[in-house]
């Protein structure tokens, strides 16, 4: 009867061990399914604020006539909010993959950067009716009012990227 026991038990020795091995392998693929999203998330994410930064930096730094009209400056300012709206979307479908820290500190540049937007929206507005008019240097402030909470972002993204691939920065 001993001899009849071991027998089953070695026979079932190898299934459970396939089994576990299964499990374990289904458990590693998930994780590094999830690590190699969110990889891509940061890379994402990352390479949108790039481009928001290089945008507020051309309006900040340019020569532009202070003469622009309202059109102008209209158009331009839709270019920019078209691209951030892009990164907002994509900051809200990727956000729970991030690091608390890193969401706070997005969530701080996009709520400036609306506010920002909201306020040159109405100068242009109002300077299409004659009112208050700002000139092109309160323009660019708003501009670079926006610019240190993007740089925040963007170091936060790069480090967290790294803290992912444990690269030392």
């Amino acid at each position: 009867m001993n001899n009849y026991i071991n027998t089953i038990i070695i026979g079932l020795l190898p299934i459970i061990g396939i089994f576990v091995g299964h499990r374990l392998s289904i458990k590693k693929y998930a994780f590094e399914k999830v690590y190699e999203q969110k990889l891509i998330c940061l890379k994402e994410l990352y390479k949108q604020i790039v481009n928001l930064e290089f945008m507020i930096k051309k309006y900040i730094n340019s020569n532009d006539n202070p003469e622009k009209t309202a059109k102008e400056k209209m158009k331009s300012l839709d270019k920019f909010k078209s691209s951030f709206g892009e990164f907002k979307d994509k900051f809200r479908e990727m956000e729970i993959m991030l690091e608390k820290d890193n969401v706070d500190k997005i969530e701080k540049f996009v709520d400036v950067c609306n506010e920002t937007i909201f306020e040159l929206t109405a100068s242009i507005y109002k300077g299409q009716v004659g009112k208050d008019y700002q000139s092109e240097e309160n323009w660019k402030s708003g501009f670079e009012l926006i610019y240190p909470d993007l740089v925040k972002a963007k170091i936060n993204l790069r480090e967290e990227f790294r803290k992912t691939l444990k690269i030392k920065s």
